[in-house]
């Protein structure tokens, strides 16, 4: 077996060790410390094979390693099970994309407009295309009599699972029986089967894994998907004129423009601070909202239809269809800014929530890619695609990474205590999970020296112990699970904090 060979067997079964380890620390919400050095493990261990077989890694995929890394780092620095799930999501599409571009598959070099299609094939049809490769490698002459019956009886273990569990359930109401499976299995069974379900869930993963290697280094004979095939496929299918999308929009431009008219007094309202009478500022800021990112959504279709279906042969008419892009494009915009004012109106009024964020990062990024797709409309050199994804990457990993729980219980307790804010929620700061219990302490601490010439405070006093004394029985169940891989900042800093105030 050459170098190379061992070089492969080696990855393979550190592909099988990554998949388990992938496996074990799942779901990362509860176990942040581990998805963080899975993360690291991964690339560390991609970026060691990749060396040692002398690839030069581009530019453009060291970023993305780079910015994957980082990127999971939201695992121990925030505290909210969505962007910790979206996270989870971002680095594993980054590593596909790393492997990919590494051994020098992109379909373009530099910003490519192809990128979409090189994420694809990154995730899609690299991986699946050499599967079988991972037993192969595994199954050389020389480690061929101990690897593959190990994989066979691992693969036999992973059919059985079900089944044994099954009938295992349906005999369980005999007590005899339970008695003796209990005498047989003295140690924690549930623990057995956990590592029992890992190792086999660890095999479809590992295999994903390396056929995504093995393709990317190995198989670009695959690539009946190329740079010609998909700008060849986006030539033929500009079918339609110019005259076509003009008087399909027009109709629609034309609703705008009357809509626009229409809620003159409500954008007047939003910009300048002041509530319309018949509107609370919840209804306010709410009013259009959803119908604003349906808007927005089929403003993109439109853009896309006439980027990819009409033809653009006159010149005339190709710098018609780009006005008319622009056009649509600042109509979003307007309504944007719009819904943007008023919800910063509500945020005034009553302080920050998950809900409020998300709203408020969702018309960023919409707003950006707007202004992104018009700029690119006249800038030919603007890679208009892959600026956009670079803008929602940046703008995910700045949310995640903020701790977004502490910093909406940080606002508010802030607001409240200063007076710009009439009340606060502490049920609602406590459903934001230990990255609030700093913020609930120093509340605690504000409330206890009004106290005493305040009711309401006295009572908001009572609310703010009871979910604090709450908050500490979790973390000290936490504490006694003594569990390595769920370490996370927002869970230190809560230690901490209750530390100060003699509970924990």
């Amino acid at each position: 077996m050459n170098k190379e060979s061992t070089v492969n067997t080696v990855f393979a079964w550190c592909c099988f060790g990554l998949a388990l380890f992938f496996c074990r620390m799942f779901p990362v919400v509860n176990k942040p410390l581990g998805g963080f050095l899975f993360t690291i493990a991964i690339f560390g261990a991609t970026t060691a094979v990749l060396l040692v077989k002398k690839i030069k890694i581009p530019m453009g995929a060291i970023i993305m390693e780079v910015f994957s890394v980082l990127l999971s780092l939201a695992f121990i620095v925030s505290d909210n099970r969505f962007l910790s799930l979206g996270t989870l999501v971002g680095t594993l599409v980054g590593y596909c994309y790393f492997v990919y571009s590494a051994t020098g598959n992109k379909l373009e070099k530099g910003l490519s407009d192809l990128l979409f299609f090189d994420y694809l094939k990154a995730m899609f049809i690299f991986p699946f295309y050499s599967l079988e490769e991972f037993f192969k490698v595994l199954g050389q002459k020389k480690t061929k009599s101990g690897t593959a019956v190990a994989l066979k009886v691992l693969c036999g273990l992973g059919i059985a699972i079900i089944p044994t569990i099954i009938v295992f359930l349906l005999l369980s109401y005999d007590k005899d029986f339970t008695k003796i499976m209990d005498d047989i299995f003295s140690f924690n069974f549930s623990d057995v089967i956990s590592w029992i379900v890992s190792i086999a869930f660890s095999i479809p993963v590992g295999m994903y894994i390396y056929g995504l290697f093995h393709t990317s280094c190995y198989d670009k004979g695959t690539d009946i998907f190329t740079k010609d095939y998909f700008n060849n496929g986006l030539n033929k299918v500009r079918i339609l004129p110019g005259i076509t999308a003009l008087t399909a929009t027009a109709p629609i431009l034309f609703i705008y423009v009357i809509y626009f008219i229409s809620q003159w007094k409500y954008y007047v309202s939003g910009f300048t601070g002041v509530l319309p009478e018949e509107f609370s500022y919840a209804a306010y800021a709410r009013e259009g909202f959803f119908q604003l990112c349906a808007v927005s959504f089929i403003n993109l279709l439109i853009i896309l239809t006439i980027t990819l279906f009409i033809k653009r042969a006159p010149e005339k008419s190709s710098l018609l269809l780009k006005i008319l892009s622009v056009i649509f494009c600042v109509f979003t915009l307007v309504l944007i800014s719009t819904a943007t004012a008023k919800l910063v109106m509500y945020i005034k009024e009553y302080g920050l929530t998950q809900k409020r964020i998300y709203a408020m990062w969702f018309m960023m990024v919409i707003a950006l890619v707007y202004i992104v797709v018009a700029l690119g409309q006249f800038i030919s050199r603007l890679k208009a695609f892959p600026v956009c994804v670079a803008i929602v990457l940046l703008l995910f990993a700045g949310l995640s990474l903020s701790n977004m729980n502490g910093v909406i219980a940080g606002y508010n307790v802030d607001r409240y205590i200063d007076g710009s804010l009439k009340t606060v929620d502490v049920e609602a700061l406590e459903n934001l999970g230990d990255a609030a219990v700093p913020s609930l302490v120093k509340l605690e601490k504000h409330l206890e020296a009004k106290a005493s010439e305040n009711e309401t405070a006295t009572a908001l006093l009572d609310c703010v112990d009871s979910a604090l004394d709450r908050k500490c029985f979790q973390l000290f169940a936490k504490n006694e699970d003594n569990s390595f891989w769920k370490f996370s900042i927002p869970s230190y800093m809560a230690r901490k904090s209750l530390k100060e105030t003699d509970r924990f």
